[in-house]
């Protein structure tokens, strides 16, 4: 049978400044049959959305590339020119990036966007339909929102949506499932299911995480380094042993009773007057305003050296959270006091720098005219920082580079990234520099908001060993907004569940799985037992 999509022989070379060259595949070929699910495997930076990028032959700017064969169905996609490459994308073919955030119009209604990828989201109630299909229950409030008033996995289900919506005969899906909850997870997992088996549509599925392709895929291949190394037919995850109580991945045993953060009746509704300001968040002129309320009334407290994991599904209000703890976003009543200090709309400097974010869209968080060494200094110089135990020393230029060196390193990542822009980066890598930014003013308050969700297992494990050094001996404080509940009952000490702009419950980790009660605790459990079951 005559493959769908086949690729023979492809190398790719990327320029880089300076003369350079980097090399991210190597010989690399590959064929998917109508209907086949073929899942990519491979580490962040291994040359997964590379391999995507030269099949839809988009952002291959500044890159050179030697190729035997490329054809779909029977079309030579190396005798296209750009428009009919643009036609047969939109046409024949459905794509999820690992980024939608930043591929939807922020200009444009969900519902106009939906329309325009045409097929069964052609007319209203069609889009309405199809977000339905990607587990909204309350399509008609996404479908009138503009993409900045939702959540990350509130937009990866809109480009989902959008992907399937003219019946491609080959779908590619860069990381689908990670920026989503658990329960979401379940269900765009289930329609893909559902789609190639009732419309014998061919899959190439990108992601890092092997449970993942062993539910979908008919094949994995495993990408490393830019070759693909073998075949994997039965992928394991590689899991980290379940820590017990005192181990790396979890800090108990004496806690500091000083509470760092105190969060008390917090509420935030989108489309009010934001106080101080009057300032409108969400214009909608000539129309009647819409009001969501993405906050309710938040109440929890956090201990110094502590890890909190505050879960829930996509759109509860967590990433809102976030932003209100950060100082990005006012609520409009409340109160929050950060080392027994109230934080003010206006915070000091010395409050901006010991409270940390590391956002879940890495593509709008760094810079992309500044080099990798550039991004990790500028904290920095913007607040003069100290050294530590050293008043009233600053840091030295050659003393900056030499903790950015460091930093990088803790992070897994070579010397060389340093000249590297965010351009010249994976989804990973940029995550990790991200992470490492942070870390730069040694803070006493990190917020991770779904800050590992673009890394691999073995990363994601490294990553958090390395806060809870910093949690042991530096006292770092840390609070982890996901969806991620399977990792949080091993790596938190407590598990906040959030739903519909509340705290709805908070339980020690490990005495979660008995105690847990809320609805959505229980949906969360019984998506995550789910799939191990069928693991």
């Amino acid at each position: 049978m005559q493959p769908i999509l086949a690729i023979e022989d492809l190398s790719l070379v990327y320029r880089l400044p300076k003369g350079r060259r980097l090399g991210v595949l190597r010989r690399v070929s590959l064929s998917i049959g109508a209907g086949e699910v073929v899942g990519l495997l491979g580490p962040s930076g291994s040359g997964k959305t590379s391999l995507l990028r030269y099949i839809l032959g988009v952002g291959m700017e500044g890159s050179e590339s030697k190729c035997a064969l490329l054809k779909f169905e029977d079309m030579n996609l190396l005798a296209m020119n750009h428009w009919q490459r643009h036609r047969l994308r939109r046409e024949r073919m459905g794509i999820i990036f690992q980024d939608p955030t930043h591929r939807l119009s922020a200009f444009r209604r969900i519902r106009r966007q939906l329309e325009d990828a045409g097929g069964s989201c052609s007319s209203e109630s069609g889009a309405l339909a199809s977000l339905e299909r990607v587990g909204f229950v309350d399509p008609g409030r996404i479908a009138s929102s503009f993409p900045y008033e939702l959540s990350g996995g509130e937009c990866q289900r809109i480009a989902t949506a959008q992907a399937i919506a003219a019946n491609p005969m080959l779908l590619l899906a860069d990381e689908p499932t990670s920026a989503l909850d658990t329960v979401a997870q379940r269900q765009i997992l289930d329609l893909m299911l559902k789609i190639r088996r009732e419309r014998k549509v061919a899959m190439m599925v990108i992601s890092h995480d092997p449970e993942l392709l062993r539910a979908l895929a008919d094949r994995v291949l495993r990408l490393h380094d830019g070759v693909i190394v073998g075949h994997v037919p039965s992928p394991a995850r590689s899991r980290s042993p379940r820590s017990k109580p005192g181990t790396t991945l979890q800090m108990t045993g004496e806690r500091a009773t000083q509470s760092v953060l105190d969060v008390r009746d917090l509420t935030l509704t989108f489309g009010l007057p934001q106080p101080e300001t009057g300032w409108m968040p969400l214009p909608d002129w000539g129309r009647t305003r819409k009001f969501h309320a993405a906050l309710q009334g938040v109440n929890f407290s956090v201990q110094q050296g502590s890890f909190v994991a505050v879960v829930g599904r996509s759109g509860s209000g967590k990433s809102t959270l976030a932003a209100c703890i950060a100082g990005i976003a006012l609520p409009q009543s409340g109160e929050m006091l950060f080392c027994e200090k109230p934080l003010l709309p206006v915070r000091s400097q010395e409050q901006r720098a010991q409270i940390q974010l590391i956002l879940q869209d890495t593509v709008g968080a760094l810079n992309p005219r500044l080099t990798v060494a550039q991004i990790l200094e500028e904290p920095l110089r913007i607040h003069r920082n100290q050294l530590p135990g050293k008043s009233g020393r600053r840091y030295t230029d050659k003393q900056m580079q030499a903790r950015a060196y460091s930093i990088l390193g803790d992070v897994s990542l070579a010397p060389e990234y340093l000249t590297r822009t965010p351009a010249q980066l994976s989804g990973g890598e940029r995550q990790r520099v991200a992470i490492a930014r942070a870390l730069m003013l040694q803070p006493t308050l990190l917020l991770l908001d779904e800050a590992l969700t673009g890394l691999d297992h073995d990363l994601q494990d490294s990553i958090l060993e390395l806060l809870g050094d910093l949690r042991r001996h530096k006292e770092l404080t840390c609070i982890h907004f996901t969806h991620d509940l399977r990792r949080m009952l091993i790596a938190a000490d407590q598990i906040a569940v959030m739903d519909e702009g509340l705290i709805v419950e908070v339980h020690p980790a490990w005495e979660f799985a008995r105690k847990a009660c809320h609805p959505a605790s229980v949906r969360l459990l019984d998506a995550m037992l789910l799939d191990a079951e069928e693991q």
